[in-house]
C-alpha cells in the first residue's frame, strides 16, 4: 500500500494506491486443493493458521464434509490471534511510542510462543497434551504482559490521543454477525464470480470496518454504533487481550457454509478481522476467492482515508507530524500491512 500527500490550492489530500492483487488466490487455484495448505502458510506470512483453517473450512463445505477437529482448530485460531494481538502491542507500535518499551523478556517470549505454535500447527494430528500446554503458557503470557507492561500499555493509549477530535461514524464498523450469515455470502460470492477484484476492494454498504472494535461493539446492548476514534480501535484488541486472560469465551472463531452452486465459504475471526475464503470445483478444477479483513479498510473511500485527510490538513505546515500521524493511523486500521508515504514537494 502506498499513500500519496498532494498540495492542492493550500489544503493537503492523501490519496490511497492498492497494489495488492488476487495473485494468491489465483496461484492456490491453478495449483490444486491438495497443495492449498502447503501454499497458503508459505506465502501469507500474516495468520498463516487462520488462512489454512478458512481453507479446509471452504473445501469441506464444498463437498458435503462437516468441519474436522473443530475444537483445537478454534484453540488454534484463538492462540494465533493472541500471539499477533500482543505481538502488534509490543512490537508494531513500539516505534511511535515515545515512552516505555515492551521489555526484552516479553518480547523473547513472544517470540519463543510462535515458534512452538508454528510447529504445533504444522502437525496433522494434534498432540492435545502438547496443545493445551502451550496455551497455559500463552495465558500465563498475557496475564504477566498486563502486570509487567503498564508504561509500555499506557504509551501506547497517550500514542493515539492525537486523534481523538475527529471521530467516525459508528455505522462503518462491519459486526461479525452480519457477514456470518448464508444469504450475505452468497450474495458476496456472487459478486466475486462476476468483479473477482472486489476481494480487493471490498464493499458492502460502503468500506467498512471489521475487526477488534466490531467484535466487542456487536455484543453490546447499547452504544452499538457510536462514534468511535482511532483510538477506540486500539483500547479495543487490549480489551480483547483481557477478556482472554479473563477466560471469557474467545471471539476469534471458525465457521463453514454450503452455499448455492456447489460453493462452500470458511469464514473466520482474525486479529485483523473476518477472513473469507470461498471455493468450489466445478469439472474437476476449483474456484476460489480470498477477502482478506485488510481490503475493507485500505481502500479510497473508507474511514481510514477519511481520518488521514483531516489530519493532514489539522496540521499543515507540521511534516514529520502529518507523517508519523499518517502512519499511526494506518498502524491503528491494521498495523501488518506495510505503508509507504510519498509526498513528493517535500523529504519524508
Amino acid at each position: 500500500m502506498s499513500l500519496l500527500v498532494k498540495e492542492k490550492n493550500h489544503a493537503l489530500q492523501v490519496d490511497l494506491h492498492n497494489h495488492r492483487t488476487t495473485v494468491i488466490s489465483k496461484t492456490v487455484q491453478s495449483l490444486g486443493a491438495d497443495k492449498a495448505p502447503d501454499i497458503l502458510r508459505s506465502l501469507l506470512g500474516l495468520c498463516p493458521i487462520a488462512q489454512v483453517c478458512a481453507f479446509e473450512a471452504a473445501r469441506e463445505a464444498a463437498t458435503g464434509q462437516t468441519i474436522k477437529n473443530l475444537s483445537n482448530r478454534n484453540k488454534l485460531i484463538t492462540a494465533e490471534a493472541v500471539l499477533e494481538t500482543i505481538r502488534v502491542l509490543s512490537m508494531d507500535l513500539q516505534p511511535f511510542t515515545i515512552h516505555g518499551k515492551v521489555s526484552p523478556e516479553s518480547l523473547r517470549t513472544i517470540g519463543e510462543l510462535r515458534g512452538r505454535l508454528w510447529e504445533l500447527s504444522k502437525s496433522p494430528t494434534q498432540d492435545n497434551v502438547a496443545l493445551e500446554n502451550f496455551l497455559a503458557d500463552l495465558k500465563a503470557l498475557v496475564i504477566l504482559w498486563f502486570a509487567r507492561e503498564k508504561i509500555a500499555i499506557n504509551a501506547i493509549k497517550h500514542t493515539f490521543e492525537r486523534f481523538d477530535d475527529m471521530p467516525m461514524s459508528g455505522q462503518a464498523l462491519l459486526f461479525p454477525e452480519e457477514i456470518h450469515k448464508k444469504e450475505i455470502l452468497k450474495l458476496f460470492v456472487n459478486i466475486l464470480q462476476d468483479y473477482p477484484d472486489w476481494a480487493v476492494s471490498p464493499q458492502w454498504a460502503g468500506a467498512r470496518i471489521p475487526g477488534a472494535l466490531a467484535r466487542i461493539r456487536s455484543v453490546q446492548n447499547q452504544g452499538r454504533r457510536n462514534d468511535f476514534r482511532v483510538r477506540d480501535l486500539v483500547l479495543a484488541r487490549l480489551e480483547e487481550l483481557k477478556n482472554y486472560a479473563s477466560g471469557l469465551l474467545p471471539a476469534f472463531t471458525i465457521e463453514s457454509y454450503s452455499l448455492e452452486q456447489g460453493w462452500g465459504a470458511g469464514v473466520v475471526e482474525t486479529a485483523r478481522g473476518t477472513l473469507m475464503h470461498f471455493l468450489r470445483f466445478e469439472s474437476g478444477q476449483m474456484q476460489y476467492h480470498i477477502v482478506a479483513p485488510t481490503e475493507w479498510a485500505f481502500q479510497e473511500e473508507s474511514p481510514m482515508v477519511e481520518v488521514m485527510n483531516r489530519y493532514a490538513n489539522k496540521r499543515i505546515g507540521a511534516v514529520k507530524s502529518i507523517v508519523t500521524g499518517i502512519n499511526l493511523i494506518a498502524c491503528a486500521f491494521d498495523p501488518c500491512t506495510r505503508v509507504t508515504v510519498q509526498w513528493p514537494q517535500k523529504e519524508v
